[in-house]
């Protein structure tokens, strides 16, 4: 499995993602500043919501966030949540949602 299908998941309402900033600071403010760079920050938008949409937008966006565990998916059916501290690398994350369809 890959990007794409992660993608197709989250726009069919199969999988919801949520970014998990709580003012870390152990998370560098490059990648914040990175971050609204790339993906050109609203006014008024949140980290999280910075964060919800941009990993939809780029795959090394979402390669970055999940390697500091700032991103979350999670199965609206099921309640399963998908983090990078519970399951690893993101090709792990792959493999886990090819099970759902």
């Amino acid at each position: 499995m890959n990007y794409l299908h992660l993608k197709i998941l989250v726009e069919g309402k199969k999988l919801d993602v949520g970014g998990l900033w709580k003012g870390n600071p152990s998370v560098p403010n490059e990648i914040f500043m990175s971050l609204a760079e790339k993906h050109k920050m609203g006014h008024f938008e949140s980290i999280n919501k910075l964060i919800r949409r941009s990993v939809l937008e780029r795959e090394d966006t979402l390669e970055v966030l999940w390697g500091y565990n700032l991103v979350v998916f999670k199965n609206p059916i099921n309640g399963v949540e998908y983090r990078s501290n519970q399951i690893g690398t993101i090709q792990d994350l792959y493999k886990k949602i090819a099970e759902i369809e």
